[in-house]
């Protein structure tokens, strides 16, 4: 399998093969690593997944997402950067979608205030502030 790039919408299989097993469960997920960084034979990805309850959406920490034909979304949707984890590639499923670069750096950024990284540079929190 080729790495979805940063930014590709993919569907996540987390029924049986790899733990943690979600019964019945195959989610949308946005790749946010640089698919530049890792070689093919690399078999781990990082994502964000996606969902339409907004009643687990941390604003904060959430990007959201109006239906377009280039996300693939059929109603509004949110991009969960504080459920961001590293998944197997034999889970993945690629898809045709994609998000902005704009959105892609959103998420980036959430990310990056999450874990603290604002507080090292002025830069980021310039950016996490624009972003918000």
């Amino acid at each position: 399998m080729i790495r979805p790039s940063g930014g590709s919408i993919v569907i996540i299989d987390w029924r049986g093969g790899v733990p943690p097993n979600e019964p019945n469960r195959l989610r949308p997920a946005v790749v946010i690593d640089d698919h530049h960084l890792f070689p093919d034979e690399y078999q781990s990805i990082f994502v964000a997944p996606m969902t339409r309850d907004e009643t687990i959406v941390y604003p904060a920490f959430a990007i959201s997402l109006e239906p377009s034909s280039q996300n693939g979304c059929l109603e509004r949707c949110w991009i969960l950067a504080n459920y961001a984890s590293v998944v197997s590639l034999a889970r993945v499923r690629t898809t045709s979608s994609t998000i902005s670069d704009e959105q892609l750096m959103q998420v980036r950024l959430k990310l990056s205030f999450m874990i603290g990284f604002p507080h090292v540079s002025p830069l980021l929190r310039e950016l996490a502030d624009v972003c918000r």
